[in-house]
């Protein structure tokens, strides 16, 4: 357990030693607090990620192409029960791309899930794409987290998830 003082702040740090972990945290607090999740690839650089509010329905820019950048797509299920997630693929008009439909079913309470798009969308077109994963659930919500990340040093950064109403 960790105490931040009012308007304090609170560092957590590791050596970054040890094999890659693909995870979350979840943070209970008595009352209103902020954070950042800081990490730095070798090679790429230095990003933080906020935190991230449980939805229903909501979008996400993606982008892949043949010089190596790549969208990746966190999701997690901060319900008590298992959810069922919809994600689609779109181009930059808008359109479903071909292959660009899964879903998720039956995905566990606190259960993590994290790919990049190609690997979301095996069977869709993607590698020359601009457009949005849009995410429906149901049966209760999930917080998302996205990046991109390039082939070269300095692309690295976090991508927006939009709620939608």
């Amino acid at each position: 357990m960790l105490t931040v003082r009012p308007r304090g702040v609170v560092s957590v740090s590791t050596d970054g030693l040890g094999a890659l972990s693909v995870g979350s945290a979840r943070i209970r607090a008595d009352g209103p607090i902020a954070g950042v999740v800081r990490f730095q690839i070798p090679g790429f650089g230095i990003t933080g990620v906020g935190d991230s509010q449980p939805l229903t329905r909501f979008l996400i820019p993606v982008s892949q192409n043949r010089a190596g950048m790549r969208s990746g797509i966190a999701l997690i299920n901060t319900a008590e029960a298992p959810v069922t997630v919809n994600l689609l693929l779109r181009n930059k008009a808008g359109a479903i791309v071909p292959g660009g439909t899964v879903n998720l079913e039956n995905l566990a309470p606190r259960a993590h899930l994290a790919r990049f798009v190609d690997e979301l969308f095996p069977d869709a077109a993607t590698e020359d794409l601009e457009g949005t994963v849009s995410v429906a659930v149901s049966g209760g919500t999930v917080a998302a987290t996205a990046l991109e990340m390039g082939s070269g040093p300095g692309q690295l950064t976090t991508l927006p998830v939009t709620p939608v109403e």
